[in-house]
C-alpha cells in the first residue's frame, strides 16, 4: 500500500493536508481565514471510482466539508490525458463548487 502526504500553506489564507489512507480514498483537512475572518476548518474526502484507460476518462468524486452540513459541497471530476501530454478535466458539483466547469492542463518543462 503507497501512503502519500500532501501539504500546502497558502501564504495569509490557509492550509491543507491530504493523504491517502486506501489506495483510492483520500482525506483531508483544510483551514482557511478570509479577511480576518475566524479560521474556516474542513474535513474532505474524495474516492476514485474509475481509473484512467486508454479509452476511458477517469471518475473521481468528492465532499468538501463533510462535518458541516450548512456548507457541505461535493463534486465529481473526469479527467483524461489527451494528445501532446494535454489532460481534460471536467466536472460538476454544487454548493461551493456549484455549476459545471472544465479544464486543460499541459505541463511545460524548459
Amino acid at each position: 500500500m503507497n501512503v502519500s502526504f500532501v501539504i500546502f500553506w497558502l501564504k495569509k489564507h490557509g492550509h491543507t493536508f491530504n493523504t491517502n489512507i486506501l489506495p483510492k480514498l483520500e482525506i483531508g483537512v483544510a483551514g482557511f481565514r478570509y479577511d480576518h475572518q475566524d479560521n474556516e476548518n474542513y474535513v474532505n474526502a474524495k474516492f476514485s471510482i474509475l481509473s484512467e484507460s486508454v479509452l476511458n476518462p477517469g471518475l473521481t468524486v468528492g465532499i468538501e466539508g463533510v462535518a458541516n452540513i450548512r456548507e457541505r459541497s461535493a463534486y465529481a471530476v473526469a479527467s483524461k490525458a489527451l494528445p501532446f501530454g494535454f489532460r481534460m478535466h471536467v466536472s460538476a458539483g454544487n454548493g461551493r463548487f456549484d455549476g459545471v466547469f472544465a479544464g486543460i492542463e499541459k505541463n511545460l518543462s524548459y
